[in-house]
C-alpha cells in the first residue's frame, strides 16, 4: 500500500476543529457488528491548481480502515446522482458586488449541471435568517432563473451556522448518497448565529455531505474590517489560511469551522480577496465536484471501523475525501 500522503493532517484538522468548538461525545461501547461487502466513497483528486486529475485507475488508489488495507475493487469518475444545497450570503455588504456574485453562482450551477451526473439543487439565503428560496431544482435553466433574482438583503449579518444545520438536516433525508453543501460567504460580515459549533459539525457529519466554501471580500467588507479591527483582509491578501469572517463568538466559530472542517468532509474552502474572482473559484468548486471519483473497496464482516484513510500512488495529486468511515 502506498504512503497515505496528507491523511494525518486532514484527520488532525477535523479533530482540531471539533476541539475548538466543543468535543463531540463518542460512545465508549464497542462498535456494532455490520455486514461487509463493497463500499463506495466519493473523492476528489486535484492537482496543484485545484483542477481535477483525470485518468486515475483503481491501481492508483489505496484504502485503509483501522490500519488494515482494503482491496480496491473499482475506481471511476462518479456518475451517481448529486444532491446539493447552495448557501448564499446576500447581506447588505454584497450590494457593490452582487453582479459578480450572481455571475459566479450561475457559472457554478451551469458547470455542475453540465456534468454527467443528474443534479438536484436547493438554494438557501442566509442573510439575517436562513431561508430556502428554492428546493429540488433539477435543471440548469430552473436554477438560473432563481439565481438571476439574487440581490443584496437589508440585513447586515448572516446566520451561516444555522443554515449549515438546516442544510445538513435536509440532505440527511435525501435518498441520494452523493451529497454536498456549497456555501458562498463574505469575509468580515458578522455572524449572528448562536448555534454551538459542536451541533453544526455533528449535523454535517451525520448528513454525510461534503462541505465546500468560497469566502470572498469586496470594498464594503474591507471597510467593515478596518472599522472593527478584523484581520481577514490581511490574512487573505497575504496568502494566509485563516481570514476572520467577522467579530463576535458566532463569527469566530464559523471561521474556525471553515478553516478545518471542509477537507475532513471531502470538500474544500477557497478564499479570495476580490469579487471578480468568484466565477473562477466557483467554477473550480463545480469542476472538483463533477470530477469526483467513485472508489469502491471491499470491507469484511465485523465491527464498524473507527478510522478511514485513502492513499494515492500518483505524485502531485491531492485527494479530498470524508475521513469518517462510511456505513
Amino acid at each position: 500500500m502506498s504512503v497515505l500522503r496528507g491523511d494525518l493532517f486532514r484527520v488532525r484538522a477535523l479533530a482540531a476543529a471539533v476541539a475548538v468548538v466543543g468535543s463531540i461525545a463518542v460512545s465508549a461501547a464497542a462498535p456494532p457488528a455490520q455486514s461487509g461487502g463493497n463500499k463506495t466513497v466519493f473523492v476528489a483528486a486535484l492537482d496543484a491548481d485545484n483542477k481535477p486529475v483525470s485518468g486515475l485507475t483503481k491501481d492508483t488508489w489505496a484504502v485503509r480502515e483501522d490500519g488494515t488495507d482494503r482491496t480496491v475493487a473499482d475506481a471511476k469518475v462518479a456518475t451517481d446522482p448529486l444532491d446539493v444545497v447552495l448557501m448564499i450570503d446576500t447581506s447588505n455588504t454584497s450590494q457593490s458586488s452582487v453582479s459578480d456574485l450572481r455571475a459566479g453562482l450561475q457559472a457554478f450551477a451551469d458547470a455542475l449541471f453540465a456534468g454527467s451526473a443528474p443534479v438536484t439543487m436547493s438554494i438557501m439565503n442566509v442573510a439575517g435568517a436562513d431561508v430556502m428560496v428554492a428546493t429540488d431544482k433539477k435543471t440548469a435553466a430552473d436554477v438560473d432563473k432563481v439565481l438571476a433574482k439574487t440581490f443584496a438583503d437589508r440585513a447586515g449579518n448572516t446566520v451561516m451556522l444555522e443554515g449549515l444545520v438546516d442544510a445538513s438536516k435536509q440532505l440527511a433525508k435525501a435518498p441520494i448518497a452523493r451529497r454536498a453543501i456549497v456555501m458562498v460567504n463574505m469575509d468580515g460580515v458578522p455572524e449572528a448565529s448562536t448555534t454551538p459549533g459542536q451541533k453544526v459539525i455533528q449535523a454535517i457529519v451525520s448528513s454525510a455531505a461534503s462541505l465546500w466554501a468560497v469566502t470572498y471580500q469586496n470594498t464594503a467588507t474591507k471597510n467593515l474590517q478596518n472599522n472593527t479591527g478584523g484581520s481577514g483582509a490581511g490574512a487573505i491578501s497575504s496568502g494566509g489560511n485563516q481570514g476572520g469572517v467577522g467579530t463576535g463568538a458566532g463569527s469566530q466559530v464559523l471561521d474556525q469551522l471553515l478553516h478545518a472542517v471542509p477537507q475532513g468532509t471531502g470538500g474544500l474552502r477557497l478564499q479570495i480577496a476580490v469579487p471578480t474572482a468568484l466565477t473562477e473559484k466557483l467554477s473550480q468548486i463545480a469542476a472538483a465536484i463533477v470530477g469526483q471519483y467513485a472508489v469502491t473497496y471491499t470491507r469484511p464482516d465485523g465491527p464498524m471501523p473507527k478510522t478511514f484513510q485513502m492513499g494515492m500512488t500518483k505524485p502531485g495529486v491531492t485527494i479530498i475525501y470524508a475521513s469518517t468511515p462510511i456505513k
